[in-house]
């Protein structure tokens, strides 16, 4: 149901609508990612010995 739906919108929408769409996604869940990313890094600086060179949690 989705997909033909998505599949019917695409028809009737240009191309750059969806490129568009698709840039706006991609920034916006990078930075979701980013964030997500310093939350867990902190965390774990918070209980494990880190690489004092790099302030990153050494797996």
């Amino acid at each position: 149901m989705y997909e033909s739906s998505l599949n019917r919108l695409r028809e009737l929408s240009s191309a750059d609508f969806f490129e568009h769409l698709f840039e706006i996604i991609v920034s916006e869940c990078s930075y979701l990612i980013d964030e997500k990313r310093r939350i867990l890094n902190k965390k774990l600086l918070s209980l494990c010995p880190v690489n004092n060179s790099t302030r990153y949690y050494n797996a």
